[in-house]
């Protein structure tokens, strides 16, 4: 009688194409300016 057993050798581990979700995000803060740099003193305009 032949079992197949070469079944489990074709399958492969699904973890293998996976790839960290961390290692792709930038962190937010690196994107942002500070607000006050735009911000111009009212001092000027009185």
């Amino acid at each position: 009688m032949l079992h197949i057993y070469f079944e489990d050798s074709i399958m492969q581990p699904a973890t293998s194409n996976q790839q960290p979700a961390t290692s792709n995000q930038q962190p937010a803060t690196s994107n942002q300016q500070p607000a006050t740099s735009n911000q111009q003193p009212a001092t000027r305009t009185a």
